[in-house]
C-alpha cells in the first residue's frame, strides 16, 4: 500500500513529465508553424506577390476565436460520414501529377514548335 505522501509525490513526477512533454509538443508546433509561414512566404516573395503583415492582427480576439472554431468545426466534421473515405492527396502525389502535367504540356509544345517550323518552311517556299 503507497503512503499518502509516496502518492503526492508520484503525483509531482507524472504532473512535472507530462508538463515538460506539452511544452516540448507545443514549441515543436510551433517551431514547425513558423517554418509553414516561412516557406509560404518565401514561395509568395519568388513568386513576386508583395505581402504586408499586421503583427498586431495575432492578438484580435475575434481572429483567434474564428481560428479555434474552424479547427474544432474541422474535427468534428472529419469524424462525420460525409468525409469518411476522402483521402487528401500526399504531397509526392500531388507532385508526381505536377510532374506529369508538366512533361506532357513540354511534349505538346514541342510537337506545337514542330509544326509551327514546318507552316514557316512551307510559307518560305511557297
Amino acid at each position: 500500500m503507497y503512503s499518502k505522501d509516496d502518492i503526492e509525490l508520484l503525483w509531482k513526477e507524472i504532473n512535472s513529465i507530462i508538463r515538460n512533454r506539452v511544452k516540448q509538443d507545443l514549441e515543436t508546433t510551433a517551431n514547425m508553424a513558423g517554418l509553414v509561414l516561412e516557406h509560404t512566404l518565401m514561395e509568395a516573395e519568388d513568386a513576386g506577390a508583395n505581402i504586408a503583415i499586421d503583427l498586431s492582427r495575432t492578438e484580435d480576439v475575434a481572429a483567434l476565436e474564428r481560428i479555434h472554431n474552424l479547427n474544432t468545426v474541422f474535427l468534428v466534421d472529419n469524424n462525420t460520414s460525409s468525409t469518411r473515405g476522402k483521402k487528401l492527396d500526399s504531397l509526392r502525389d500531388e507532385h508526381l501529377k505536377l510532374v506529369n502535367e508538366r512533361d506532357r504540356l513540354n511534349e505538346e509544345n514541342i510537337a506545337l514548335r514542330e509544326r509551327y517550323n514546318t507552316m514557316q518552311t512551307q510559307v518560305s517556299t511557297d
